[in-house]
């Protein structure tokens, strides 16, 4: 994210959000189910200029890319791609709830415009999770988009926006694993993938871990101040207590310490809890709920090294 580029003319409409109307699932629960999240303790959601570890939040800004709608964007100027004019987040939301966000809760006024996360793995890779693709035609793969200092969003370019070419290694089950690498159609200019784990071993319980993504569909995203909980039994996945939303489906999750992907976020649990006529953030204890499921990294990576020759097929 560069924070001095101009800010768009046209300011992105304020979020309406759906509620979860599902019941909390239980961890043994299989991943692919597209449920997401809630907040676990305080709320430790920040925004990239304004997290503590600036350097880390640049390099997160280059190698995380949102997923959009293609229908959600007017591409007609490569130097300013905006919005689409009849494409609003409130007419495509409103079908699906009649109430808002709180008001007084965290992002209640933040634009929503993508619709899932993902992580730049190679020049022309990305990863995010399979429920968020399902074929990849309409589909476009945005970076930058991230507020600025001032509140506003950047110009994006025809550098910013991306195509996808075909999927190299997809999986969308809900008896394991959900994942989709995307190969663009161009390389990605000017920015670094992120570093990835080797290693194939679980995680131990209280790895301390940081996401980067786009949770309701806002601009980007850092939590942190979370752990690893759990390590599944099949291998497939670890629990933590993420604060994560809807939206952050297919954000790199990342080990606090070394700052290497261990994964990409699946699932969870309810995103709200509703009142008459809005919803609220579902809160829980940082040891409480289901927790948040991340499908580890080395599942997909694989799948794609028995397809293509990448840098992270290297023994």
């Amino acid at each position: 994210m560069n924070p001095v580029r101009a800010t768009a003319a046209i300011l992105l409409p304020a979020m309406t959000l759906l509620a979860c109307s599902e019941a909390p699932i239980e961890a043994t629960d299989p991943i692919g189910q597209g449920r997401f999240p809630t907040i676990y303790g305080s709320t430790d959601i920040h925004e990239p200029f304004a997290y503590s570890d600036g350097a880390w939040a640049a390099e997160a800004a280059e190698f995380s890319v949102a997923v959009f709608d293609a229908s959600a964007l007017d591409e007609s100027n490569p130097n300013d791609i905006r919005q689409r004019a009849n494409w609003t987040v409130t007419t495509r939301l409103q079908a699906q709830t009649g109430s808002p966000l709180c008001s007084g809760e965290p992002f209640e006024t933040q634009p929503a415009l993508s619709a899932c996360s993902g992580v730049l793995i190679a020049d022309d890779l990305v990863l995010t999770a399979g429920h968020c693709t399902n074929g990849c035609g309409d589909l476009r793969f945005v970076f930058d988009y991230a507020l600025t200092p001032s509140g506003g969003l950047p110009t994006l370019t025809a550098d910013d926006v991306y195509r996808c070419d075909t999927t190299v290694a997809e999986h969308d089950s809900p008896s394991g694993l959900d994942y989709s690498i995307v190969h663009l159609t161009r390389p990605v200019v000017n920015r670094s993938p992120a570093p990835i784990r080797a290693s194939t071993a679980p995680l131990d319980v209280g790895t301390e871990l940081v996401m980067s993504g786009y949770p309701w569909r806002m601009p980007l995203k850092i939590s942190d101040s979370a752990a690893v909980r759990s390590s599944h039994p099949s291998g497939t996945h670890f629990v933590t207590n993420l604060d994560a939303i809807r939206g952050n489906s297919g954000s790199g999750v990342f080990d606090a310490t070394s700052k290497e992907l261990l994964g990409i976020l699946v699932r969870g649990d309810a995103d709200f809890t509703s009142e008459e006529t809005c919803h609220r953030w579902n809160r829980c204890p940082d040891d409480g709920c289901r927790g948040e499921d991340v499908m580890y990294v080395h599942h997909a990576l694989e799948d794609a090294c028995t397809q293509i020759d990448a840098p992270f097929c290297d023994p």
